[in-house]
């Protein structure tokens, strides 16, 4: 917004007559004993705030004008102006509508399959439970099959029916329906999915799905997609070389892919255009039967059905910005086994959760 001066301006309308002067007013006109009228500022002595001379009109036939000329207080006279000189106020400029991060959205989230909803803090790999789905209007049936967690504090979860929901992981009461209808020529039933900050200016995150296929991975199978979750809308699609992949956005405008197979590879995506930007080979690893991942303070964490119980998941680390100074991206098994029951299916993270490692 422009700035603004704000320029007061004190009219003081002096009456004369030859019985004498009105008695002092409240603008600093003053009545002398020999029927003249002295003025001056109220607010600064004999100064104005802005360092000038105040105003000051002798008795009718003196000289009392710096210029030497009379100075009559007629009924005709001007008035008397005072410039205070109040300083520039600066209003500011009106920027763009800033999302703001809910409590909790700095943590990873995880579901099961059996509607478990976790939040799962890296630097000490605890776990807490948040909701149990099952228990939630329109969260109870049927299965999970992937999540992902926007700014605003929803956990945006797509059920195995490839319906699309939402439900505040800080205030858990049920799961709405977001209406998600994507084109049917694009064929897109499940996928997964994450949040990423745009590159543009304006609006808030923009969610993005890969469409799950069967097949083999190869030039063109696949599909990255861009859904406006004001609108719930398909805004735009992209042709990938994976038949499936696990999304997870950054908070500096990244979007990375858990895809492929023999093994498992952590893919970025060009969220303009789709291409892929890099492949890196996570040894060792595979997707399973449910799987989800999630970008977290610079690195990776992996949840994959565990080796040792099918029943549960295991995580595994990647230290992707190589903290460690060691050269090599590590990719490390934090836990074998999680402490509750139940194959993790999705993983979600904010585009608030930290995009460097914190503090040692």
């Amino acid at each position: 917004m422009p700035q603004l001066r704000v320029r007061l301006e004190l009219f003081a309308v002096l009456a004369a007559s030859c019985h004498g002067a009105p008695t002092g007013v409240a603008t600093g006109v003053a009545a002398s004993d020999d029927g003249g009228a002295t003025t001056g500022s109220t607010s600064g002595g004999r100064g104005s705030s802005d360092g000038g001379a105040a105003a000051t009109t002798e008795a009718p036939g003196s000289s009392g004008a710096v210029d030497g000329s009379e100075t009559s207080l007629g009924p005709f006279d001007p008035p008397v102006v005072f410039d205070v000189a109040t300083p520039m106020i600066d209003v500011g400029a009106i920027g763009p509508v800033e999302c703001e991060c809910a409590p909790h959205t700095d943590r990873i989230h995880v579901v099961t399959t059996d509607g478990q909803l976790w939040a799962f803090d890296p630097p000490s790999l605890e776990f807490e439970l948040v909701a149990d789905l099952g228990l939630l209007a329109g969260c109870a049936t049927p299965v999970v099959f992937s999540m992902s967690v926007a700014r605003s504090g929803e956990a945006w979860l797509q059920f195995s029916d490839a319906t699309l929901h939402t439900l505040d992981i800080n205030a858990p009461l049920g799961c709405q329906a977001a209406g998600f209808v994507p084109p049917p020529a694009l064929q897109i039933g499940n996928f997964g999915m994450g949040f990423v900050v745009p590159q543009r200016e304006g609006g808030c995150d923009t969610l993005y799905g890969h469409r799950v296929s069967f097949g083999v991975d190869g030039p063109g199978v696949g599909l990255l997609f861009a859904i406006d979750p004001e609108a719930v809308a398909l805004v735009d699609s992209w042709p990938t070389d994976f038949t499936q992949s696990e999304l997870s956005g950054t908070g500096d405008g990244r979007l990375f892919g858990f895809a492929g197979s023999s093994p498992a590879k952590l893919v970025e995506f060009d969220p303009q255009d789709g291409s892929a930007i890099s492949v890196l080979d996570l040894d060792g690893l595979e997707l399973t039967s449910a799987f989800a991942f999630a970008a977290w303070g610079g690195d990776f964490y992996f949840f994959t059905v565990s080796d040792t119980d099918f029943s549960r998941s295991e995580v595994n680390h990647l230290d992707y910005d190589d903290s460690d100074a060691n050269g090599i991206q590590d990719l490390t098994e934090l836990l074998d086994v999680v402490p509750f029951v139940g194959t993790i299916s999705g993983a979600g993270v904010s585009t608030c959760a930290p995009t460097e490692p914190p503090p040692a």
